[in-house]
């Protein structure tokens, strides 16, 4: 349900601009992180909470 929320936001909204990491935990969160990634928005997806914040960093940092 989270996944699909992002989607529509994403898709409703236009292109995103700047960087988006997506990062989910519990039921579903294989399909649902399948399904952003999938989606091709430009939504940077990852499982892992630090390999997650690790990607948000390098991103702010312009890396």
């Amino acid at each position: 349900m989270i996944a699909e929320s992002i989607i529509g936001a994403a898709t409703e909204l236009g292109p995103i601009k700047v960087p988006v990491v997506v990062r989910l935990q519990g039921t579903n969160s294989v399909e649902g992180l399948k399904m952003l990634d999938e989606a091709k928005l430009g939504i940077h997806v990852e499982a892992d909470f630090g390999e997650a914040a690790k990607m948000a960093v390098r991103f702010a940092a312009g890396q």
